[in-house]
């Protein structure tokens, strides 16, 4: 969701000022969020207040949003204004498209559209709920209350698909294929092709396939980017677009970008950020790296810093040791089970998705694993086959269990499983992440993740 709102602040400078130059300054003093945050953020606000996920608690809060924020960056498109401001200059339903979907309570109707609006503000479905088939059939509301048009619902659903499908750890050709047989979209053409003919379009299907085609081209959250808005066109729905599914994808935005894009957001957006944090698997796939939207729930407060530092204490050579250019080291030993004490994963224990995604120089340096070389350091690791295994170096207790799949050019830890023995360990889930990923974080060292 922030992916998607750091993809339209980025690209909200060359909206109407088109660059194909990819080495582009990704901040200026003139960034700044559109109406796409706007209103990707009052669809998670929606998610969030309206357990019914209902047609007319969507118009709500999409009205009151647009009344805080009448005049973003870039301004809101002619429909869809009417629709916001001025609903009785609506010209009477075209019954072309069906029934009006739902009453309202104010006279608002869809009209019809087919533009990009309605794919830009569907991130935050893709992260809401369990499965696919909730996550298209909810996106398809998110739309149609104003875009009703074929093409207008398939580039919401399609865009939350792609999204719902990377942060559950689905490699990039399964998402291709996926887009392309279930909406139809070529995703077999390139960013490549695109570039140099490519130019403004405000549709979903002249956006949507160049965004999905953005992100599959990329090896990052940044290149991805770079790559969205460098295309032209309708540059911040692009790379809105594309940010979202970036994100998800590689688990989460580079802090220094992601510091920049908070730094501009109103209070507002940051509670229903944090709020995605708490209640939802985002917090837990793509953590945000900053004090302002860490949840205030106690277990990630101070208890959980402190929970992070009393149970990496002792770490910090493994990150010295790969400071240089080479990541492997010749008089490193590979850890195996044999090198230390080692207890198996108890039957009291969890398993939860995770989408850690690591590159094929990190899962080098993680595959030495980590022999304790003193008394303070209070942890080994090793991996076997397709798992990294953490133990306590003191007891040989086997806190967690990282399940690793390979994925295109490089992996993704797909879930990771919990001790919840309270005889051995006393950390809750969240916790529990958190530590994990500070380990993997460590050992890679300045191939950090």
């Amino acid at each position: 969701m922030l992916g998607a709102i750091t993809g339209d602040t980025i690209g909200s400078v060359y909206e109407f000022n088109n660059t194909k130059d990819y080495n582009f300054r990704l901040f200026t003093g003139k960034s700044n969020y559109t109406d796409d945050s706007v209103m990707t953020v009052a669809v998670a606000h929606w998610l969030l207040k309206d357990k019914e996920h209902s047609y007319q608690g969507l118009e709500d809060i999409m009205v009151d949003f647009a009344k805080s924020f009448p005049c973003p960056m870039g301004g809101y498109g002619g429909g869809f204004h009417t629709w916001l401001f001025s609903p009785e200059a609506l010209y009477s339903y075209d019954f072309k498209y069906g029934a009006a979907p739902y009453f309202s309570n104010t006279g608002r109707h869809p009209y019809g559209s087919w533009g990009n609006g309605s794919a830009m503000r569907a991130s935050a479905v893709g992260w809401f709920f369990d499965t696919l088939e909730e996550t298209e059939r909810v996106a398809e509301i998110s739309a149609a209350i104003t875009h009703n048009h074929p093409e207008g619902i398939k580039g919401a659903q399609a865009t939350a698909a792609a999204i719902w499908m990377a942060r559950n750890g689905k490699t990039k050709e399964d998402i291709r294929n996926y887009i392309e047989e279930r909406y139809g979209y070529d995703l077999h053409s390139t960013y490549e092709m695109w570039h140099p003919v490519y130019s403004w379009e405000s549709s979903c299907q002249g956006t949507v396939p160049q965004a999905i085609i953005c992100f599959l081209d990329s090896d990052s959250f940044e290149d991805a980017m770079r790559k969205a808005v460098s295309l032209g066109g309708d540059s911040d729905t692009l790379a809105c677009i594309t940010g979202g599914i970036a994100e998800a994808y590689y688990g989460g935005i580079p802090e220094e970008i992601a510091k920049q894009v908070l730094d501009r957001l109103p209070k507002s957006f940051l509670e229903d950020l944090r709020a995605m944090q708490t209640l939802t698997v985002y917090g837990m796939v793509c953590p945000i790296e900053d004090s302002r939207v860490k949840p205030k729930a106690p277990k990630m407060t101070s208890d959980v810093l402190r929970a992070i530092k009393l149970w990496t204490s002792g770490l910090g050579n493994s990150a010295k040791r790969f400071a240089g250019e080479d990541p492997m080291p010749e008089k490193k030993t590979i850890a195996t089970k044999d090198s230390w004490k080692t207890l198996p994963m108890p039957e009291n224990h969890v398993t939860v998705p995770l989408g850690i995604r690591l590159t094929q120089k990190q899962m080098d340096i993680v595959r030495y694993g980590h022999i304790p070389e003193a008394m303070e350091d209070h942890w080994f690791m090793y991996v076997d086959d397709d798992r990294i295994r953490y133990y306590r170096s003191w007891s040989g207790f086997c806190i967690f269990e990282g399940l690793v799949e390979k994925d295109g050019d490089g992996f993704v830890v797909t879930s990771l499983t919990i001790n919840q023995d309270r005889d051995q360990v006393n950390l809750d889930q969240e916790e529990a992440v958190s530590i994990f990923c500070a380990l993997l974080k460590d050992e890679c060292g300045s191939q950090s993740l």
